[in-house]
């Protein structure tokens, strides 16, 4: 099973541009523009398990 920053590294994100992603060792758990929201309905779909939760930039980023 891999961990939800593995996951995180691995998702192709061209579908949630501008969106914020909630990661479960599963995979995208939901998405949306709320992120209260986002993160409430992953828990549900997943209860119990740790759920990672990430702004998918709207252009590309270069981080230092």
């Amino acid at each position: 099973m891999e961990s939800n920053y593995e996951v995180f590294l691995k998702a192709d994100f061209k579908h949630y541009i501008g969106k914020w992603v909630a990661i479960c060792n599963e995979g995208i758990a939901a998405s949306g523009d709320n992120a209260k929201l986002v993160y409430k309905e992953a828990q549900m779909r997943f209860p119990g398990k740790k759920i990672m939760l990430a702004k998918v930039p709207e252009k590309e980023s270069m981080i230092f």
